[in-house]
């Protein structure tokens, strides 16, 4: 499987995002219409009941999706939005202080050769008063 970039991952996401949230209002609608409440009431399942219907034809028959399962979805993708979000603060906050600390080393090198020329300057300007004293 390829690797996704955050950003890539991102735009999925929400392609997602914006799926479901389409996909509910049209359940929604679809309960309006049909006079049926909403959200859609809960029909447990009898203990050892099988499920009957395939899965995409109960999205067409039935006018909304289990709202427990829908909700488990949602706080499960909001919690991998959450997640995703501080990892991404986190390595926006290595990245500028790698960019602050390399700024720094920079400037500081830059810095050197100059104090490093002065002291120079200073030790060939002392040189030249003492050796004019001498004389």
């Amino acid at each position: 499987m390829e690797s996704q970039t955050t950003s890539q991952w991102w735009r999925q996401f929400e392609a997602d995002a914006d799926a479901l949230e389409r996909s509910i209002e049209r359940q929604h609608l679809a309960a309006i219409d049909a006079d049926q409440p909403w959200p859609p009431e809960r029909h447990p399942r009898a203990a050892g009941q099988t499920e009957t219907t395939p899965v995409n034809e109960r999205a067409l028959t039935e006018p909304a999706a289990d709202h427990d399962e829908t909700a488990a979805r949602i706080t499960t993708a909001i919690t991998s939005v959450e997640d995703a979000a501080r990892r991404i603060s986190a390595e926006q906050a290595d990245r500028h202080a790698r960019s602050e600390y390399a700024a720094r080393l920079s400037r500081e090198a830059q810095a050197q050769p100059e104090a490093a020329a002065e002291v120079r300057a200073g030790l060939d300007a002392q040189a030249l008063d003492e050796a004019e004293i001498e004389m």
